[in-house]
């Protein structure tokens, strides 16, 4: 019993999120579904029982588990690296760790310590160091489509599936570029702008037409001043101002305008969304990858099979800081990487303008391969079902870390010691009051207003003056000539 409680509580330890209601019904689950446990090894009340216990243990489980890994967050991160030590947290590893202390100990086995190697350079490494190296008993992140079936000795556990692949962009990277995009924008709006101008020139010119034999006072006879006159009434009629200096007094006149207002509200309305979209946020562009963009891609990466799918104007990369630093120079359009991977790239990344763009939905299994010859066949059988058993809860410490900030105490993904992020402003309204373009827009429009009233003011000041001098003046006059 004591040693049952001691073996729930390490487990819990170990994966954090379980609780006690999780362990007994894992606990029930197993009992009914796995191959037979069998009865404990003997009590170790002599030496010898000791040492029969411990290579029965051991032929359960191994003592130490050799592992070969790979850095990959968020399923695998290092943490307080030195030459000495490698120690490695992240979901594979929490997951593992959990699923080997528990399936070992289930069948009377001990929890393996483990213990693990260099990281691997890339993915290619640590698939040849998994399939030819028999003192490694673990290889981990390892892709599903990279495994191939009777490999002797070996056996594939998944872990969890991504969701798909997602394409990573740059944003602007400072206030001009925000600007320039901004201001691209509503120079975009020109069309309906054009439409509005025509539209209102062509009402006027047909109001002046109806009006100017019996209404010649607001719409003069000639046609220089009578168009401008109709398309002045024309727009401020379509505008909904309704000024009311120039109206049609003549019955087609009035009809005309009838049909003018209704057409003139549609067009104003379009006119208005328009610029209001314009002015409010810079319209996304639509990714299309088909389009002749270049496009980064993780060679060893599930990504890189999808873009070749996609039919991508593909560049490859050893890893995902050479394809950022391309994107950062403009050599590429964009980053096609893992879901999960991606978003923990941008996260680390969050100073730096990028962002995730568009997500392509293909379900992907990551997981490990493990060295059959290390443990029993009832562990191996075992792993996979609680694998499978805790899948909720491997997702949910996966949106732990996705969620999470910058983890303090690792090392940051692939970082260059000589390149600092720089801070850009992603704000892309001028209506957000937290924006560069909002305080430069009030800053400017209150100079202007300070100027004006000052003018004015100054102005009126200086009048007051002449006219109090003139006034003087002339009581002088008056004053000497009496």
């Amino acid at each position: 019993m004591k040693f049952k409680s001691f073996t729930v509580l390490l487990i819990v330890a170990g994966f954090e999120i379980f609780d006690a209601t999780d362990m007994i019904l894992l606990q029930d689950f197993m009992k009914t579904n796995l191959l037979d446990r069998g009865n404990p090894p003997p009590s170790p009340d002599s030496g010898k029982n000791s040492t029969l216990m411990g290579k029965a243990r051991h032929r359960i489980c191994p003592g130490e588990v050799t592992i070969s890994w790979q850095l990959r967050p968020p399923y695998t991160l290092e943490k307080n690296a030195s030459k000495d030590r490698t120690e490695v947290t992240g979901i594979f590893h929490k997951a593992l760790n959990f699923a080997l202390e528990t399936c070992c100990e289930f069948y009377w086995g001990k929890k393996p310590i483990m213990r693990y190697l260099s990281m691997s350079e890339n993915l290619s490494a640590l698939h040849r160091t998994a399939f030819t190296e028999d003192t490694v008993s673990l290889a981990f992140p390892i892709q599903r489509d990279w495994y191939t079936r009777g490999r002797k000795g070996r056996r594939y556990i998944n872990i969890l599936d991504s969701p798909g692949v997602v394409l990573i962009r740059r944003g602007p990277s400072n206030t001009v570029e925000i600007r320039s995009q901004l201001f691209k924008a509503i120079l975009g709006t020109w069309p309906i702008v054009v439409l509005s101008l025509l539209m209102s020139s062509l009402a006027g010119i047909c109001i002046w037409m109806l009006e100017t034999s019996k209404n010649a006072n607001e719409f003069g006879r000639p046609f220089y001043r009578g168009a401008f006159d109709g398309f002045w009434w024309a727009f401020v009629t379509m505008s909904t101002v309704g000024y009311g200096d120039k109206t049609p007094k003549s019955i087609s006149g009035r009809l005309f305008a009838v049909v003018w207002i209704m057409i003139g509200i549609t067009v104003c309305s379009m006119l208005t969304a328009t610029l209001s979209s314009a002015l409010t946020s810079i319209t996304v562009e639509r990714y299309d990858l088909t389009t002749g963009k270049t496009i980064g891609v993780h060679r060893e990466s599930f990504a890189f099979k999808r873009a070749v799918n996609l039919g991508i104007n593909i560049t490859d990369f050893e890893n995902l800081q050479e394809a950022y630093d391309s994107l950062e120079n403009g050599k590429v359009e964009g980053i096609l990487e893992e879901m999960f991977a991606g978003i923990e790239f941008v996260k680390k990344k969050s100073n730096s303008g990028i962002s995730v763009a568009q997500l392509f939905e293909e379900k992907h299994g990551y997981g490990a391969v493990i060295n059959e010859g290390d443990f029993s066949r009832q562990v191996l059988e075992c792993l996979p079902e609680v694998m499978e058993f805790v899948s909720d809860d491997i997702y949910t410490n996966t949106s732990t870390y996705l969620k999470s900030a910058r983890h303090s105490d690792e090392t940051p993904y692939m970082k260059n010691p000589e390149q600092n992020d720089v801070p850009s402003s992603n704000d892309q309204s001028i209506f957000d009051p937290d924006s560069g373009s909002f305080k430069a827009t009030i800053l400017g429009i209150s100079v202007a207003l300070f100027v004006f009233i000052t003018c004015s003011v100054s102005f009126a000041g200086v009048r007051y003056l002449k006219r109090k001098r003139a006034r003087n003046n002339t009581v002088d006059v008056e004053a000497g000539e009496k």
